[in-house]
């Protein structure tokens, strides 16, 4: 049976910039991997890639919005839809996005998720900061 790393692969990991240790550059596989892919589709603007038009949350667009019932329910639904994309992931189990104050830069995601390999896993997202 293959190891996880095998299954995923590596990538080089980049949140804001590439992250540099020993004067190389960083490399992140497993779960880690699947994240940072995750946190891309989240951060990624709809139709922003031409060959991809349905890939991407576009999550700035709900920085400034209000942090409505209508509001919240849409965000869910995009990042349900999108993330059900996501060849890694086999099954949304459960997803819930919280505001600590009611304003959009505390929006924090949770999700539990079934990975293929990795089986269930809780995820969190704080998309405007941490």
């Amino acid at each position: 049976m293959a190891n996880i790393e095998e299954i995923y692969l590596t990538d080089y990991n980049f949140k804001e910039d590439y992250s540099i240790s020993n004067g190389d550059i960083d490399l992140i596989s497993g779960l880690e991997k699947i994240k940072e892919g995750l946190f891309r589709r989240l951060i990624t603007k709809k139709g922003s890639m031409a060959y991809r038009p349905q890939y991407g949350v576009g999550i700035e667009q709900y920085r400034n919005a209000p942090a409505t019932l209508s509001q919240r329910r849409k965000l869910a639904n995009e990042v349900n839809e999108n993330f059900k994309r996501d060849p890694h992931v086999k099954k949304i189990k459960y997803l819930e996005i919280q505001y600590e104050d009611d304003t959009p830069e505390t929006m924090v995601i949770i999700l539990n998720v079934e990975l293929i390999g990795l089986g269930e896993q809780t995820i969190k997202f704080i998309p405007f900061g941490e």
